[in-house]
């Protein structure tokens, strides 16, 4: 049942995308929901779990806007490269 609960409350969390813009209030108290009703050595797995699961997602994010920062410098580049052999 535990592990069930975690898997669901980590999904929650992977999958929320408003929980990086403030809107933690169902996200946040269906987990502490969870958290409170699991004895302690799984409080802490949980409570792991779901730090590394909102890590993830924010390193996501990063790579994603890395990503196309990336791609808009190289179009920069090819365009400056194009000006300079005129």
């Amino acid at each position: 049942m535990i592990e069930k609960e975690l898997d669901s409350a980590i999904m929650a969390v992977a999958n929320s995308d408003s929980q990086l813009d403030g809107g933690q209030d169902s996200v946040g108290s269906a987990l502490i929901a969870t958290i409170t009703s699991a004895p302690t050595a799984a409080k802490r797995r949980i409570q792991q779990s779901l730090l590394l699961a909102q890590r993830l997602q924010t390193k996501q994010k990063e790579n994603e806007a890395l990503l196309g920062e990336i791609k808009s410098l190289k179009e920069k580049l090819e365009v400056l490269d194009g000006e300079s052999r005129l």
